[in-house]
């Protein structure tokens, strides 16, 4: 199963996800974070529910 840390992301925006409950990425997440931390534009679509907007809060950081 994937974990935030198999995806990239720093040992520190894992601690700041799993203090907020979020200990593994949704589809939509599994699916963006890469083409994210690349560089590219994202575009993505899923159920109410997935992780999108919540998900939002922590791009910023993906970003830096």
């Amino acid at each position: 199963m994937a974990t935030f840390k198999s995806l990239g992301l720093s040992g520190a925006l894992e601690k700041k996800l799993a203090d907020e409950g979020i200990f593994q990425p949704t589809p939509i997440q599994l699916s963006v974070i890469p083409a994210m931390l690349s560089g590219r534009d994202i575009l993505g679509q899923a159920k109410t529910g997935s992780g999108k907007k919540r998900w939002l809060s922590y791009c910023r950081s993906l970003q830096k």
